[in-house]
């Protein structure tokens, strides 16, 4: 049974604000800055790189107003400081693009992956750590890393090889059903930075990305805090429902919703089971490990038979 977790419904709010508005300023400034490093020079850089610096200015305020709870008496000034530095950083970014230009060449795949990694991920990891400081427990305490982990993550594994043929399964389903409706979905993000990246490094950044990164950062934001907030707050079954259909809704694809959110409850089950996060982890890192697995290979067998 999961143990109850002491999490504040507005520091989580805070909290997912926080993620959201990295993923949209921290991508855009790091490819910018990767654009102007790796290309000619320009002659507009000192306004480039004032553009880019005063982007990162506005993400700093909106973070450090997001960083704590807001008293009544400065609801409104808070939320007027943030929307102003979110809506600034926006109009920034846009500038900086007209400055910079259309891009020329080809996207880097490994640069994309590094850089949406840092975006997301990382900022999750780092945010997660000052939300943790505000409630005042640690990593272990705070998602139960210490009650008995071995045990929890071999109930992981197991779970993880269940849920592939099941997830997979369902995404045949929703693939067939959708053919029957003359649906045609673009191909995934995934899917198309495997065929666009050559190269062992490129793959194995990837690799590492999909099977160790994302689980353990996604597992902490909807498993280890949405899910235990929304549950003790009285909600147990919109607890399961809303993170369940939110992080199948992130990956942004028709087809993998439905499994996505299969697999989220099964997720939610472990950490039930095993008061420990580490189990939906390594079901979650298992499970991507099959999926990347099945892309590099159904990429791979293409070009073999072709030789």
């Amino acid at each position: 049974m999961l143990s109850v977790k002491s999490w504040k419904l507005d520091a989580l709010i805070r909290l997912f604000v926080s993620v959201l508005i990295c993923s949209l300023f921290l991508g855009a400034i790091s490819m910018s800055l990767f654009r102007f490093f790796t290309s000619q020079p320009s002659p507009h850089a000192p306004a480039l790189l004032g553009s880019i610096a005063a982007t990162f200015a506005m993400l700093l305020v909106a973070l450090f107003i997001l960083r704590r709870s807001w008293p009544l008496d400065r609801l409104v000034r808070n939320l007027v400081i943030l929307l102003i530095s979110v809506y600034g950083g926006i109009l920034l970014m846009y500038l900086t693009g007209r400055i910079q230009g259309s891009p020329t060449g080809a996207p880097n795949p490994t640069a994309q992956v590094i850089l949406s990694i840092a975006s997301f991920q990382g900022a999750v990891l780092l945010l997660v750590h000052f939300f943790l400081r505000e409630h005042g427990v640690g990593w272990r305490e705070g998602f139960g890393f210490d009650h008995r982990p071995l045990r929890s993550i071999a109930l992981g594994l197991l779970a993880g090889i269940g849920a592939v043929p099941i997830c997979w399964a369902l995404q045949t389903a929703v693939g067939l059903m959708l053919q029957w409706f003359d649906v045609t979905l673009p191909e995934q993000e995934a899917v198309h930075l495997l065929r666009s990246s050559h190269g062992i490094l490129p793959r194995a950044i990837m690799g590492a990305a999909a099977i160790i990164v994302a689980p353990i950062a996604e597992e902490i934001l909807f498993r280890g805090l949405l899910y235990p907030a929304i549950k003790h707050a009285g909600y147990p079954r919109a607890a399961l429902w809303i993170s369940a259909l939110l992080f199948a809704a992130i990956h942004l694809n028709l087809a993998t919703f439905l499994p996505l959110a299969a697999l989220a409850i099964g997720l939610i089950w472990l950490y039930e089971k095993t008061d420990n996060l580490l189990a939906p982890i390594a079901a979650h890192s298992l499970f991507n490990a099959a999926n990347f697995a099945m892309l590099f290979a159904l990429d791979s067998f293409p070009q073999t038979l072709n030789r």
